[in-house]
């Protein structure tokens, strides 16, 4: 009795000691190597606990080192999962945007990036991937609607991130805002048709 309730409240270090020739033997042996099957079991799982923890940390570490040097980077990038869900933004498109980072995790890339042609046909994210995988130039400009209902043009270039089996983990996406550039275009293209007339 006082074995049992030793084992029942977590002591696997005792053992049961007794000396017969029945089945009252054959029980306590079967009784000591469940107990040490317990032991070795529990030491199994506090290894993998410890395993997990360093490999949790490994994680978060080199999650906090991506997200330090994605944020030193002045273009806008978003990385998207295969099934659209953005899963990291950096701060200069959530600007771009007129947004907050709550608004755009683990939502579709197409309800965040509201992106038009220069024939203003809505485009899907997977279209730009296409578009890319045909070889068409990196000098197309997109329009993007910001949520302060401002359009901007953007370059908007699309790779896959695969890992070592060739598995699509995620989509990197940088967004190179050219409104500025493209108002003062628009200003030298006015400013010479107002002097031709």
């Amino acid at each position: 009795i006082d074995w049992s309730q030793s084992v029942t409240n977590g002591d696997l270090k005792k053992r049961l000691h007794f000396l017969t020739n029945d089945e009252t033997l054959d029980l306590i042996i079967d009784s000591n190597e469940m107990v040490n099957q317990l032991v070795s079991s529990d030491e199994k799982l506090k290894e993998t606990l410890k395993e997990l923890r360093v490999d949790r940390d490994l994680i978060s570490n080199e999650r906090n080192t991506l997200n330090a040097v994605i944020s030193e980077i002045e273009e806008g990038i978003v990385a998207v999962d295969p099934h659209w869900k953005i899963i990291l933004i950096n701060k200069p498109l959530l600007y771009m945007l007129g947004l907050d980072e709550g608004a755009c995790i683990n939502k579709d890339v197409n309800d965040v990036l509201k992106i038009k042609d220069a024939s203003e046909e809505s485009v899907s994210f997977i279209n730009l991937i296409n578009e890319k995988n045909k070889k068409t130039s990196d000098d197309a400009t997109f329009k993007i609607e910001n949520n302060r209902h401002q359009t901007l043009f953007a370059n908007i270039s699309v790779r896959t991130v695969k890992d070592t089996h060739d598995n699509l983990l995620f989509y990197l996406a940088t967004v190179s805002d050219l409104t500025k550039a493209t108002q003062f275009e628009e200003m030298k293209l006015d400013f010479v048709s107002m002097a031709a007339h």
